[in-house]
Protein backbone atom coordinates (compact mmCIF):
# COMPACT_ATOMS: atom_id res chain seq x y z
CA UNK A 1 0.00 0.00 0.00
CA UNK A 2 1.00 3.30 -0.64
CA UNK A 3 1.65 5.55 2.34
CA UNK A 4 -0.82 8.98 2.54
CA UNK A 5 0.87 11.90 1.70
CA UNK A 6 2.38 14.04 4.42
CA UNK A 7 0.89 17.94 5.52
CA UNK A 8 2.73 20.40 4.07
CA UNK A 9 3.65 21.75 7.28
CA UNK A 10 5.03 18.32 8.63
CA UNK A 11 7.38 18.64 5.71
CA UNK A 12 11.05 19.34 6.65
CA UNK A 13 12.15 22.60 4.80
CA UNK A 14 15.76 22.33 3.78
CA UNK A 15 17.37 25.99 5.42
CA UNK A 16 18.25 28.77 3.14
CA UNK A 17 21.74 28.12 1.28
CA UNK A 18 23.67 31.57 2.44
CA UNK A 19 26.46 32.78 -0.41
CA UNK A 20 29.23 33.72 1.30
CA UNK A 21 32.08 35.57 -0.77
CA UNK A 22 35.72 34.88 -0.65
CA UNK A 23 37.57 37.31 1.21
CA UNK A 24 39.58 38.04 -1.71
CA UNK A 25 36.61 39.71 -3.13
CA UNK A 26 35.44 41.49 -0.20
CA UNK A 27 36.22 45.07 0.45
CA UNK A 28 38.12 46.48 3.62
CA UNK A 29 36.13 49.06 5.80
CA UNK A 30 36.65 52.57 5.52
CA UNK A 31 36.95 54.26 8.41
CA UNK A 32 36.79 57.96 8.54
CA UNK A 33 39.50 60.15 10.36
CA UNK A 34 38.50 62.81 12.40
CA UNK A 35 39.78 66.18 11.45
CA UNK A 36 41.30 68.20 14.72
CA UNK A 37 39.18 71.23 15.14
CA UNK A 38 40.56 74.48 13.82
CA UNK A 39 41.06 77.59 15.88
CA UNK A 40 37.22 78.97 14.30
CA UNK A 41 35.39 76.18 15.22
CA UNK A 42 36.98 76.21 19.09
CA UNK A 43 35.91 79.89 19.22
CA UNK A 44 32.14 79.10 17.80
CA UNK A 45 31.73 76.25 19.95
CA UNK A 46 33.14 78.24 22.93
CA UNK A 47 30.90 81.50 21.81
CA UNK A 48 28.05 78.72 21.59
CA UNK A 49 28.30 77.28 25.00
CA UNK A 50 28.73 80.55 26.61
CA UNK A 51 25.32 82.02 24.77
CA UNK A 52 23.87 79.05 26.80
CA UNK A 53 25.31 79.75 30.13
CA UNK A 54 23.68 82.97 29.59
CA UNK A 55 20.62 82.34 28.51
CA UNK A 56 19.94 79.61 31.45
CA UNK A 57 21.47 82.90 33.94
CA UNK A 58 18.97 85.02 32.31
CA UNK A 59 16.17 82.51 32.36
CA UNK A 60 16.58 81.73 35.81
CA UNK A 61 17.02 85.58 37.12
CA UNK A 62 13.30 85.97 34.72
CA UNK A 63 11.52 82.94 36.58
CA UNK A 64 13.10 83.97 40.09
CA UNK A 65 12.14 87.94 40.11
CA UNK A 66 8.45 86.43 38.42
CA UNK A 67 7.67 83.91 41.26
CA UNK A 68 9.36 86.65 43.79
CA UNK A 69 6.94 89.17 42.37
CA UNK A 70 3.93 86.86 42.11
CA UNK A 71 4.08 85.60 45.72
CA UNK A 72 4.69 89.33 47.37
CA UNK A 73 2.94 91.18 45.04
CA UNK A 74 2.46 94.51 47.02
CA UNK A 75 5.90 94.92 48.06
CA UNK A 76 7.14 94.26 44.59
CA UNK A 77 4.77 97.08 43.29
CA UNK A 78 6.22 99.72 45.93
CA UNK A 79 9.77 98.97 45.38
CA UNK A 80 9.59 99.64 41.48
CA UNK A 81 7.35 102.63 41.88
CA UNK A 82 9.64 104.26 44.58
CA UNK A 83 12.80 102.91 42.78
CA UNK A 84 11.73 104.68 39.73
CA UNK A 85 10.57 108.29 41.35
CA UNK A 86 13.79 108.09 43.23
CA UNK A 87 16.04 108.10 39.50
CA UNK A 88 13.94 110.20 37.88
CA UNK A 89 14.22 112.87 40.42
CA UNK A 90 17.79 112.31 41.41
CA UNK A 91 18.07 112.28 37.34
CA UNK A 92 16.07 115.73 37.32
CA UNK A 93 17.82 117.23 40.30
CA UNK A 94 21.98 116.24 39.39
CA UNK A 95 22.58 116.26 35.79
CA UNK A 96 19.53 117.59 33.86
CA UNK A 97 20.27 119.31 30.65
CA UNK A 98 17.71 120.39 28.06
CA UNK A 99 19.56 121.23 24.87
CA UNK A 100 18.58 122.91 21.63
CA UNK A 101 22.11 122.88 19.95
CA UNK A 102 22.18 121.39 17.00
CA UNK A 103 25.33 119.62 17.50
CA UNK A 104 23.52 117.40 20.87
CA UNK A 105 20.54 116.98 18.53
CA UNK A 106 21.96 115.25 15.84
CA UNK A 107 25.52 114.76 16.21
CA UNK A 108 26.63 111.29 17.35
CA UNK A 109 28.05 111.63 20.95
CA UNK A 110 31.40 112.22 21.26
CA UNK A 111 32.15 112.51 17.00
CA UNK A 112 35.14 114.52 15.49
CA UNK A 113 32.79 117.41 14.93
CA UNK A 114 31.37 117.51 18.23
CA UNK A 115 35.24 117.44 20.07
CA UNK A 116 36.63 120.58 17.11
CA UNK A 117 33.39 122.47 18.42
CA UNK A 118 34.67 122.17 21.67
CA UNK A 119 37.89 122.64 21.12
CA UNK A 120 37.07 126.38 19.52
CA UNK A 121 34.88 127.06 22.37
CA UNK A 122 37.48 126.61 24.85
CA UNK A 123 40.27 128.38 23.19
CA UNK A 124 38.86 131.14 21.69
CA UNK A 125 36.80 133.85 23.66
CA UNK A 126 32.97 134.64 22.92
CA UNK A 127 33.83 138.36 22.84
CA UNK A 128 35.54 137.66 19.46
CA UNK A 129 32.63 135.75 17.95
CA UNK A 130 28.99 138.23 16.66
CA UNK A 131 26.16 137.56 17.01
CA UNK A 132 23.81 139.20 14.09
CA UNK A 133 20.00 140.48 14.39
CA UNK A 134 18.66 139.87 11.13
CA UNK A 135 16.15 142.64 9.64
CA UNK A 136 13.94 140.98 6.35
CA UNK A 137 11.40 143.07 4.32
CA UNK A 138 9.63 140.87 1.97
CA UNK A 139 5.98 141.48 -0.07
CA UNK A 140 5.36 137.26 0.01
CA UNK A 141 7.65 137.18 -3.26
CA UNK A 142 6.57 140.79 -4.85
CA UNK A 143 9.11 143.45 -6.05
CA UNK A 144 10.33 144.85 -2.80
CA UNK A 145 12.34 147.67 -4.67
CA UNK A 146 10.33 150.42 -3.78
CA UNK A 147 10.90 153.63 -1.31
CA UNK A 148 8.17 152.61 0.89
CA UNK A 149 9.48 148.83 1.55
CA UNK A 150 13.19 150.57 1.69
CA UNK A 151 11.40 153.50 4.39
CA UNK A 152 10.22 150.15 6.15
CA UNK A 153 13.67 148.45 6.65
CA UNK A 154 14.69 151.81 8.76
CA UNK A 155 11.87 151.58 10.50
CA UNK A 156 12.51 147.85 12.20
CA UNK A 157 16.41 148.84 12.45
CA UNK A 158 15.60 151.92 14.18
CA UNK A 159 13.75 149.88 16.20
CA UNK A 160 16.00 147.47 17.36
CA UNK A 161 18.71 150.45 17.45
CA UNK A 162 16.67 152.38 19.82
CA UNK A 163 16.34 149.50 22.55
CA UNK A 164 17.88 150.60 26.17
CA UNK A 165 20.09 148.48 26.10
CA UNK A 166 21.74 149.04 22.62
CA UNK A 167 24.21 151.73 23.17
CA UNK A 168 25.67 149.53 26.62
CA UNK A 169 25.51 145.68 24.62
CA UNK A 170 27.75 148.08 21.83
CA UNK A 171 30.00 149.95 24.18
CA UNK A 172 33.44 148.66 23.24
CA UNK A 173 33.10 146.42 20.14
CA UNK A 174 36.12 145.22 18.30
CA UNK A 175 34.62 146.24 15.46
CA UNK A 176 33.16 149.21 14.50
CA UNK A 177 31.50 150.76 12.05
CA UNK A 178 33.65 153.42 10.03
CA UNK A 179 30.79 155.76 9.10
CA UNK A 180 28.70 155.03 12.46
CA UNK A 181 29.17 156.50 16.21
CA UNK A 182 31.91 154.76 18.03
CA UNK A 183 29.55 153.32 20.49
CA UNK A 184 26.98 151.86 18.02
CA UNK A 185 27.49 148.10 16.34
CA UNK A 186 28.09 147.56 12.87
CA UNK A 187 24.97 147.41 10.72
CA UNK A 188 25.24 146.29 7.18
CA UNK A 189 22.64 146.20 4.73
CA UNK A 190 21.18 148.09 1.61
CA UNK A 191 20.88 151.57 4.22
CA UNK A 192 24.94 151.60 4.14
CA UNK A 193 24.24 154.13 1.16
CA UNK A 194 22.51 156.69 3.34
CA UNK A 195 24.87 155.84 6.82
CA UNK A 196 21.82 153.79 7.72
CA UNK A 197 19.96 156.37 8.67
CA UNK A 198 16.37 157.71 7.83
CA UNK A 199 16.38 161.00 7.83
CA UNK A 200 19.17 160.80 5.21
CA UNK A 201 17.49 158.32 3.36
CA UNK A 202 14.36 160.55 3.23
CA UNK A 203 16.25 163.64 1.99
CA UNK A 204 18.21 162.22 -0.84
CA UNK A 205 15.71 159.97 -2.20
CA UNK A 206 12.49 162.48 -1.73
CA UNK A 207 10.09 159.45 -1.66
CA UNK A 208 11.15 158.21 -5.48
CA UNK A 209 11.33 154.72 -6.48
CA UNK A 210 13.72 155.33 -9.04
CA UNK A 211 16.47 157.39 -7.19
CA UNK A 212 15.89 154.54 -4.52
CA UNK A 213 16.98 151.48 -7.20
CA UNK A 214 19.47 154.15 -8.89
CA UNK A 215 21.39 154.46 -5.69
CA UNK A 216 21.55 150.89 -4.55
CA UNK A 217 22.44 149.63 -7.90
CA UNK A 218 25.54 151.49 -7.57
CA UNK A 219 28.76 149.29 -7.32
CA UNK A 220 30.06 151.27 -4.72
CA UNK A 221 29.78 149.41 -1.81
CA UNK A 222 31.10 145.62 -2.35
CA UNK A 223 28.60 142.82 -1.49
CA UNK A 224 25.49 144.79 -1.33
CA UNK A 225 23.67 142.14 -3.87
CA UNK A 226 23.29 139.27 -0.78
CA UNK A 227 21.55 141.80 1.33
CA UNK A 228 18.92 141.94 -1.54
CA UNK A 229 17.33 138.94 -2.29
CA UNK A 230 16.82 137.26 -5.74
CA UNK A 231 17.73 140.48 -7.72
CA UNK A 232 17.47 140.78 -11.47
CA UNK A 233 20.14 143.37 -12.88
CA UNK A 234 19.00 144.61 -16.17
CA UNK A 235 20.22 147.26 -18.61
CA UNK A 236 18.09 150.69 -18.45
CA UNK A 237 17.88 153.70 -19.83
CA UNK A 238 19.18 155.37 -16.11
CA UNK A 239 21.92 152.83 -15.41
CA UNK A 240 24.40 153.91 -17.63
CA UNK A 241 26.52 151.85 -18.89
CA UNK A 242 26.17 149.20 -15.79
CA UNK A 243 22.82 147.75 -14.92
CA UNK A 244 20.18 148.48 -12.62
CA UNK A 245 18.24 146.08 -9.81
CA UNK A 246 14.62 146.39 -11.41
CA UNK A 247 13.59 143.39 -9.36
CA UNK A 248 14.45 141.61 -6.08
CA UNK A 249 11.59 139.53 -3.62
CA UNK A 250 13.22 141.15 -0.17
CA UNK A 251 15.88 143.66 1.74
CA UNK A 252 17.96 142.70 4.50
CA UNK A 253 19.11 144.18 7.23
CA UNK A 254 21.56 142.51 9.88
CA UNK A 255 23.10 144.38 13.10
CA UNK A 256 26.17 142.62 14.62
CA UNK A 257 26.22 142.37 18.26
CA UNK A 258 29.41 141.47 19.82
CA UNK A 259 29.13 138.16 22.27
CA UNK A 260 30.23 139.05 25.34
CA UNK A 261 31.08 136.23 28.52
CA UNK A 262 28.59 137.90 30.43
CA UNK A 263 25.66 136.58 28.10
CA UNK A 264 24.30 140.48 28.19
CA UNK A 265 24.09 140.14 23.77
CA UNK A 266 22.00 136.88 24.24
CA UNK A 267 19.49 138.58 26.43
CA UNK A 268 19.28 141.56 24.22
CA UNK A 269 18.71 139.13 21.57
CA UNK A 270 15.57 138.65 23.33
CA UNK A 271 14.68 142.54 23.30
CA UNK A 272 15.44 142.67 19.80
CA UNK A 273 12.70 139.56 19.08
CA UNK A 274 10.34 141.56 20.90
CA UNK A 275 10.76 144.73 19.11
CA UNK A 276 10.75 142.89 15.59
CA UNK A 277 7.68 140.85 16.19
CA UNK A 278 5.38 143.38 17.58
CA UNK A 279 6.10 145.68 14.58
CA UNK A 280 5.37 142.83 12.46
CA UNK A 281 1.86 142.41 14.21
CA UNK A 282 1.60 146.17 13.50
CA UNK A 283 2.45 145.90 9.97
CA UNK A 284 -0.25 143.44 9.81
CA UNK A 285 -3.16 145.03 10.40
CA UNK A 286 -2.11 147.31 8.13
CA UNK A 287 -3.88 147.47 4.70
CA UNK A 288 0.32 147.51 2.86
CA UNK A 289 2.18 144.15 1.34
CA UNK A 290 4.75 144.10 2.98
CA UNK A 291 6.15 141.94 5.65
CA UNK A 292 8.93 141.85 8.37
CA UNK A 293 10.49 138.53 9.19
CA UNK A 294 13.30 138.53 12.30
CA UNK A 295 15.98 135.81 13.00
CA UNK A 296 19.06 135.64 15.56
CA UNK A 297 21.31 132.80 17.04
CA UNK A 298 18.89 132.51 19.57
CA UNK A 299 15.96 131.90 17.50
CA UNK A 300 15.91 128.44 16.53
CA UNK A 301 17.31 127.15 19.75
CA UNK A 302 13.97 129.64 21.76
CA UNK A 303 11.74 127.55 19.29
CA UNK A 304 12.86 124.03 20.08
CA UNK A 305 12.82 125.13 24.15
CA UNK A 306 9.24 125.87 23.20
CA UNK A 307 8.33 123.14 21.41
CA UNK A 308 9.50 120.91 24.19
CA UNK A 309 7.82 123.15 27.19
CA UNK A 310 4.80 122.44 24.70
CA UNK A 311 5.15 118.49 24.53
CA UNK A 312 5.52 117.84 27.90
CA UNK A 313 1.91 118.22 29.03
CA UNK A 314 1.21 115.47 25.98
CA UNK A 315 2.92 112.54 27.73
CA UNK A 316 0.38 112.39 30.67
CA UNK A 317 -2.46 112.71 27.88
CA UNK A 318 -1.29 109.59 26.26
CA UNK A 319 -0.36 107.73 29.23
CA UNK A 320 -3.96 108.70 30.24
CA UNK A 321 -5.27 107.38 26.66
CA UNK A 322 -2.91 104.24 26.35
CA UNK A 323 -4.86 103.68 30.27
CA UNK A 324 -8.19 103.76 28.75
CA UNK A 325 -7.33 101.86 25.43
CA UNK A 326 -6.29 99.16 27.42
CA UNK A 327 -9.29 99.05 30.04
CA UNK A 328 -11.65 98.91 26.77
CA UNK A 329 -9.33 95.54 25.38
CA UNK A 330 -9.51 94.01 28.48
CA UNK A 331 -12.86 94.40 30.04
CA UNK A 332 -15.73 91.37 30.14
CA UNK A 333 -19.38 91.65 31.29
CA UNK A 334 -18.31 88.73 32.96
CA UNK A 335 -16.45 89.79 36.68
CA UNK A 336 -14.51 86.80 36.67
CA UNK A 337 -13.17 86.68 33.29
CA UNK A 338 -13.07 90.65 33.28
CA UNK A 339 -9.27 91.84 34.02
CA UNK A 340 -9.20 96.13 33.38
CA UNK A 341 -6.71 95.92 36.27
CA UNK A 342 -4.37 94.39 33.94
CA UNK A 343 -4.47 96.64 31.22
CA UNK A 344 -3.97 99.78 33.72
CA UNK A 345 -0.89 97.64 35.33
CA UNK A 346 0.75 96.97 31.83
CA UNK A 347 0.46 100.27 31.28
CA UNK A 348 2.03 101.82 34.73
CA UNK A 349 4.61 99.28 34.17
CA UNK A 350 5.74 101.04 30.75
CA UNK A 351 5.48 104.31 32.35
CA UNK A 352 7.78 103.01 35.38
CA UNK A 353 10.51 102.17 32.86
CA UNK A 354 10.08 105.56 31.08
CA UNK A 355 10.83 106.92 34.24
CA UNK A 356 13.87 104.87 35.40
CA UNK A 357 15.22 104.85 32.05
CA UNK A 358 15.39 108.98 31.59
CA UNK A 359 16.42 108.84 35.82
CA UNK A 360 19.66 106.75 34.66
CA UNK A 361 19.81 109.04 31.48
CA UNK A 362 20.54 112.33 33.25
CA UNK A 363 22.12 110.86 35.88
CA UNK A 364 25.08 110.10 33.70
CA UNK A 365 24.67 113.66 31.89
CA UNK A 366 23.08 112.71 28.87
CA UNK A 367 21.45 116.04 27.61
CA UNK A 368 17.16 116.20 26.81
CA UNK A 369 16.42 117.19 23.68
CA UNK A 370 13.96 117.19 21.43
CA UNK A 371 14.67 114.16 19.91
CA UNK A 372 14.25 112.07 22.87
CA UNK A 373 11.07 113.28 23.99
CA UNK A 374 9.82 111.57 21.04
CA UNK A 375 10.54 108.02 22.92
CA UNK A 376 7.94 108.04 25.40
CA UNK A 377 5.31 108.37 22.90
CA UNK A 378 6.75 105.33 20.90
CA UNK A 379 7.28 103.23 23.93
CA UNK A 380 3.53 104.09 24.93
CA UNK A 381 2.45 103.01 21.45
CA UNK A 382 4.46 99.73 21.09
CA UNK A 383 5.24 98.88 24.84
Amino acid sequence: MLAPPQPDSMQETAPPVRETTSSSTSKPMEVKEEKPLNFASAVSSSWINFTKRLHSGILWFVLTLSLTAARHPKRCLALVSLVSIALVTTGLLTNFELSVDDENIFAPWDCLPRVHAQFMDDNFPPSQNRRPVILIVHADGENVMHYEAMRRLFEATDAVRELDDFDSICSGSFRQDPNAKPEECVTFGPGVFWNHDMETFVEDTQGSDLEFIKTVSQNTVGGIDQFVGNLVREQTSYSGNGTAITFAQSLTAMIELPAWENGEAEEFEIKAIEAGLQLKEAWEREDQPYRLEVYTVRSIPDELTRAVSEDIPLIPAAFGIMTIFSCLVFVRRNAVQSRALLGVGSVITILCSIMSGFGLVFIFGVPFTSMTQILPFVIFGVG
